[in-house]
């Protein structure tokens, strides 16, 4: 039994963590340094920015966002589903209510699209809005408002409200913009040979163009000093751009300048080259006010704060006393700068805080305290170390305070502490004198603030803070988890509609069953549970249904009866449309009655009644629907006679059960008067008057004249006919004429004369002269003459005008819906690398073209069939490039980290293992990893992604 305890113990031990609690602090120094990209990046490394004590960079390959605190540990971390392209963005105060605001971090990707992730715990605020352009490369401006940011695109710049997602205005410059700065009133844009000012609404101010290029740049309200190619500046005035003087610097700055941005302070540019001395250049005088030799080669511009300049040489940063020129102290920096710093005020401990990356994405802090001791004079004596020095403050605002210094043993024990003065914001006074019994350090206390030690005496500040003496503690905690919570949700949804959210998250709490919870005012509440172990990631899917306009939908995340997280979704629930269609012919005639079938979708409100008000001229028509659930579709008869005739408007009115009306929708009616029917008077000489035929619809008239034909035919078929005159019959000529028969001469051969009724006709010779003979008619015995029945010719069938409008206006919304899928299909095709069905859509377009064709030749039917195909067609091709921007967008993390992980372990990404992805899109999502992951060796043979070895 004791044998089985302590090997238990030894397996607990064995798994421990070791804490050590140290006590030499020292200041400046390094806060902490943390790998935050997961491999030495192969790109430039944006530079990260702090708000609030929280540090956020990109991290992992380039398509995460870390936040960590400025003690180094990592609160949260998110991946936005794309490489980001430019250095992140904060928006400290957003506008959620009137009396609520979030703090959100924008993202930029190349995909390109911008993301917004809340501050605080890294959700998803904004997600999958499509910028015009790639990006340029560099961090967006903030216009201080709380919604608009102006995002630099490749040759343009686009002002972006984040609070209601919508495009405030678009500008497109003549050249690639390479610096961009908000200067408060207007907005300073810089590409490599061509500057411009932009006003806040997009117009521009001036533009110029220079003969070299732009290498650094300095901006104030006032002045715009540009350095170009040949270290040569120029002064320009910012309000008009007209250039105002220049000054040779190549002599001073050497061969290289760093690029960037220089600062300008009360009137001076303060810049520096390769030849590693700071210039302070008076704008006014175009002269050189003061330098600063550093002897180390710059890789940044200096950064002025307050009193204090940094000054970022290879591998170290140095801190100098601005306005004197003192050189204060330095910190060195393992790995190189490989980033752009970000400094920020330390209100909290009274210094300033400088966030960089070196080159392999290590994130590191450095702290600068405000007060500095520097050593005069340090002599070593029996009874310990005679320092002598004074005191420098960087700070610019304060009262004066009383100074004290405090003396630190090796051990970093307090052995002494006595008052020294006092100083000043920006002062360098408070000489002192005092001994140190053995080597330790001294510090100061300013006030009741007391900074940790500021000089080592008797060691190196390495050998200092490399001592431990204090208590190493070994607990046998399991590793502390970071717990985090994300979700993905639409931005809008329209009342009526089932909607996703998607939950993923680490479990850091100390439970196995939690609760998800999807609730809120217009929505079906959702509850899902899921187990997941400790420091395990789960995701999730709740389906809910919108049911009345809200944005107070929220998700919960439960444990054991408690509520461990309350995130509101940023998804708005939106009222759309109610009137779904009205059918309706497009004209009639006066007093006829117009038969109108309108069909409502309820998509205000759930059980919501509305009074529908059908209007034509001066008639109207109302009705009630019943109360209907959301989604809910009902149509309603009317029936209307317009009593005035012309070109109307039928107007159709959706109105609240209170009065209130919500909606409308109009459809012109042309209302036909029919032509009056005109008779000729008829002038009769009996009488002076004249008597007129009253007007008689035409269809009496038509009825009435094919009466009097049909009396004529008639009429003409029962006239007298005239006495019949036989015609005796001579019988046929036998064919065998007999030869005892003689051919008889032609002047015997016996003519036929005009004979009478009562004569029998004979062969006698007829010697009378007949002048006209009259051809007999031949009639048939007692049958009266038929007139011939022709058959009707058959009308063609008419086409309806309700089937003709409707297959017009079907073809009408497939165009657009074309249109709108080729915007989709160009957008997520830059992500797949190949076209998405590309002759589906070709076919659609064709088939359209036929449909109208069909139409105007009056085959209704064909034209219907077609519209039919090609909606079936585009229903497809919606769901394909649905599924494709649900995995390369939206699930792309997960998708990601499945090949990565493949890859990790197995050394390669079979394509028949990525279950997540349909079969369709697997070797389109290893060729995007490929592309994404060019500092990776990778190759693709046939359905599989290979990792070579190097």
């Amino acid at each position: 039994m004791k044998r089985a305890l302590a090997l238990i113990i030894i397996l607990l031990l064995a798994s421990a963590n070791t804490l050590s609690v140290y006590c030499h602090d020292f200041s400046p120094s390094e806060v902490f340094s943390l790998r935050i990209y997961s491999s030495k990046p192969m790109f430039s490394i944006p530079k990260p920015i702090v708000y609030n004590y929280t540090i956020y960079a990109t991290g992992g390959q380039g398509s995460d966002v870390v936040a960590v605190s400025t003690d180094g540990k990592v609160l949260w971390s998110q991946n936005v589903g794309g490489f980001i392209a430019t250095p992140l963005l904060l928006v400290p105060d957003v506008p959620l209510s009137p009396t609520k605001k979030e703090a959100w971090v924008i993202a930029l990707t190349e995909a390109p699209e911008l993301r917004a992730l809340d501050a605080f715990n890294g959700g998803l605020r904004l997600y999958g809005v499509a910028l015009p352009s790639t990006s340029a490369g560099i961090q967006p401006a903030y216009a201080g408002d709380g919604r608009t940011v102006f995002l630099p695109l490749q040759s343009s710049i686009q002002a972006f409200d984040v609070r209601s997602r919508s495009e405030l205005w678009f500008k497109n410059l003549t050249f690639r913009i390479n610096f961009l700065k908000n200067l408060g009133d207007s907005l300073l844009v810089l590409g490599r040979n061509d500057l411009a000012l932009l006003s806040p609404k997009g117009e521009i101010i001036w533009e110029r163009k220079l003969n070299q290029r732009i290498e650094a740049f300095g901006a104030s309200s006032s002045y715009l000093a540009i350095l170009l190619e040949n270290k040569t500046l120029v002064l320009m005035d910012a309000k008009k751009g007209t250039h105002l003087s220049k000054m040779d610097l190549s002599n001073q700055l050497g061969y290289s300048v760093p690029s960037g941005e220089f600062q300008i302070v009360g009137g001076a540019a303060v810049l520096v080259g390769s030849s590693g001395v700071i210039y302070q250049v008076d704008l006014k005088k175009m002269e050189i006010k003061r330098s600063i030799k550093t002897w180390i080669e710059p890789v940044k511009q200096p950064i002025i704060m307050e009193n204090a300049l940094f000054y970022f040489g290879k591998g170290l940063v140095r801190e100098y006393h601005f306005p004197l020129g003192i050189m204060l102290s330095e910190v060195r920096i393992e790995g190189g700068i490989g980033s752009d710093p970000y400094i920020f005020k330390d209100p909290k401990n009274r210094g300033y805080g400088i966030a960089l990356f070196d080159y392999s994405g290590v994130l590191h802090l450095i702290r600068f305290p405000e007060l500095t001791i520097k050593i005069l004079d340090l002599k070593e004596e029996s009874g310990g170390y005679l320092i002598e020095g004074y005191v420098c403050s960087t700070a610019s605002s304060g009262s004066r305070e009383s100074l004290r210094i405090y003396t630190l043993d090796k051990d970093a024990n307090q052995v002494g502490e006595k008052a020294i003065g006092s100083i000043g914001p920006g002062e360098c006074s408070a000489r002192f004198s005092t001994l140190l019994p053995g080597k330790g350090a001294i510090g100061l206390i300013l006030g009741d603030f007391k900074f940790p030690p500021n000089a080592v005496i008797g060691m190196s500040n390495e050998e200092w803070t490399s001592i431990k003496p204090g208590v190493t503690v070994t607990t046998t905690t399991r590793p502390a988890v970071i717990p985090s919570l994300s979700f993905e949700s639409p931005e809008s949804v329209i009342v009526g509609e089932k909607f996703t959210v998607r939950v993923r998250g680490i479990n850091g709490w100390n439970f196995t069953k939690l609760t998800l919870k999807l609730t809120g005012s217009g929505i079906d509440e959702v509850t899902k549970e899921i187990s997941s172990s400790y420091g395990e990631e789960f995701e999730a899917e709740l389906e809910s249904f919108a049911r009345s306009v809200s944005e107070d939908t929220r998700i919960l995340l439960i444990g054991d009866g408690s509520v461990l997280r309350d995130e509101m979704l940023y998804m708005r629930i939106e009222k759309g449309k109610i009137i779904e269609s009205v059918e309706s012919p497009s004209s009639l005639n006066l007093n006829e009655s117009l038969d109108l079938n309108v069909t409502l979708v309820n998509r205000y409100r759930d059980g919501e009644q509305f009074i529908v008000r059908a209007e034509l001229g001066n008639s109207s028509d109302e009705k009630m629907t019943m109360p209907l659930a959301a989604g809910e579709s009902q149509t309603l008869r009317f029936s209307i006679k317009p009593k005035v005739n012309g070109s109307l408007q039928l107007l159709i009115s959706v109105l609240l059960s209170n009065g209130t009306k919500i909606e409308e929708s109009s459809k012109p009616v042309v209302v036909v008067r029919p032509p009056p029917v005109t008779q000729t008077t008829q002038n009769f000489t009996t009488t002076s008057a004249t008597s007129a035929i009253p007007q008689i619809r035409m269809e009496y008239l038509m009825a009435a004249a094919l009466l009097l034909l049909s009396l004529a035919v008639a009429l003409l078929l029962m006239r007298p006919r005239p006495p019949k005159k036989r015609v005796e019959v001579i019988a046929p000529i036998p064919r065998e004429v007999p030869e005892v028969v003689e051919t008889p001469k032609v002047e015997e051969v016996p003519e036929a004369e005009e004979y009478h009724e009562e004569i029998p006709l004979g062969w006698e010779s007829i010697e009378e002269k007949i002048e006209a003979p009259e051809i007999p008619e031949v009639l048939p015995e007692e049958v009266a003459p038929e007139i011939p029945e022709v058959p009707p010719e058959e009308a063609p069938k008419a086409v309806p005008i309700e089937l003709m409008e409707s297959i017009e206006r079907e073809i009408r919304e497939l165009n657009m819906k074309i249109e709108e899928i080729k915007s989709r299909l160009a957008d997520i095709e830059e992500l797949l690398g190949f076209e998405l069905s590309p002759y589906r859509l070709v076919d659609a377009e064709s088939s359209l073209v036929t449909a109208e064709l069909r139409l105007k030749e009056g085959n209704y039917e064909e034209a219907e069939r077609l519209v039919n195909s090609v909606k079936q067609s585009l229903k497809v091709l919606t769901e394909e490039i649905k599924e494709a921007e649900k995995i390369f967008r939206e699930n792309w993390g997960a998708v990601e980290n499945r090949i990565d992980i493949m890859l990790r372990v197995w050394g390669k990404a079979p394509a028949t293992m990525l279950t997540m992805v349909p079969p369709s899109f697997r070797i389109a999502a290893l060729e995007r990893f490929m592309r994404m992951h060019k500092e990776k060796k990778l190759e693709l043979r046939g359905d599989e992604l290979v990792l070579i070895s190097e």
